[in-house]
This record gives C-alpha cells, sequence and structure tokens, in this order.
C-alpha cells in the first residue's frame, strides 16, 4: 500500500451498510486522488451540489441558541453514541 492514486478528483461512494449518522446526514464517503486541494477548491459549485458556508465567529452563539430553540443538537445530528453523550453533556452542562 502507500503508492499513489489512479485519478485525479475525489471520488464518492455510497455505502449499502451505513451507520445512522451516516443516513441521518446524507453521508457519503470520499477518496481522494492526486489533487490534495479542499474539495470546495475543485468542483467549487459547478454542479449546485456543493456549497462551502462560512459561519462568522461574532454569530455562533445565535447560531447555537436557534438550533436549541428549533429542537436540534448533537443528538439529531449525530444519531449514535457520540451524538448521545455530547447531547446528555450539553444538557446537563458537563465538560468534555
Amino acid at each position: 500500500m502507500g503508492g499513489e492514486a489512479l485519478w485525479e478528483t475525489p471520488l464518492a461512494i455510497y455505502e449499502h451498510q451505513r451507520s445512522e449518522r451516516m443516513f441521518a446526514q446524507s453521508g457519503w464517503f470520499t477518496i481522494h486522488g492526486t489533487d490534495r486541494r479542499a474539495i470546495e477548491d475543485i468542483f467549487g459549485d459547478r454542479r449546485g451540489i456543493l456549497k462551502k458556508v462560512d459561519v462568522p465567529k461574532a454569530v455562533i452563539p445565535a447560531a447555537r441558541e436557534f438550533l436549541a430553540f428549533a429542537g436540534i443538537g448533537h443528538r439529531q445530528l449525530f444519531p449514535d453514541l457520540d451524538g448521545l453523550a455530547r447531547s446528555i453533556c450539553d444538557t446537563f452542562e458537563l465538560t468534555r
């Protein structure tokens, strides 16, 4: 192993045995080829399927508050044991 990839751009792979977390996020795996740039730099928005969203640090507290009011937390985004643990820590203000 350890050889150079035989293709240039990232390749998306659909996993048939997806976890709940992958299902909740409509996730796919990507395997990068020889082009090591970030995926949004390679593809940009030319197909309308990939968009990078920069969230200014100043609005993060308000965004977290909005998501909490909407009932969206770690457990909804990451429906696995890690998401459950993070949700419990947030609810009871425990440190990780």
